[in-house]
C-alpha cells in the first residue's frame, strides 16, 4: 500500500485474474524507481477490483487513495518497541 501511488499497479502475474488490453487509454506511469512506464494492461485482484499490469512495475502496488475509497483502512503507528533514549 503506498500513500504517494494514485494508482494501482501488478508486476505479478499470478496475482490477477483476466488480464486484458484495456478499452480506456494507457497509462504512462512516471516514478522514480522506473522512469517512465506504460502500459494498456489490466487485470482483476479478488476482492478488491480492477488494477494496471505491468511485467516492468517493481512491485506490486495499492494506492491508499484508492484503497480508502473501497475500504475502511486503519493505521497503527505507534512503535513495536520504546524508542531507545532518542525520543
Amino acid at each position: 500500500m503506498d500513500t504517494q501511488s494514485d494508482v494501482d499497479i501488478f508486476h505479478n502475474r499470478a496475482l490477477l485474474k483476466n488480464i486484458r488490453v484495456t478499452e480506456d487509454r494507457p497509462l504512462h506511469l512516471v516514478s522514480n524507481g522506473n522512469g517512465v512506464m506504460t502500459t494498456n494492461l489490466v487485470g482483476d485482484v479478488k476482492g478488491y477490483g480492477k488494477v494496471w499490469f505491468s511485467d516492468s512495475s517493481i512491485a506490486n502496488i495499492l494506492s491508499f487513495a484508492n484503497d480508502r475509497a473501497k475500504f475502511r483502512i486503519t493505521v497503527d503507528t505507534e512503535p513495536s518497541e520504546p524508542c531507545p533514549g532518542i525520543c
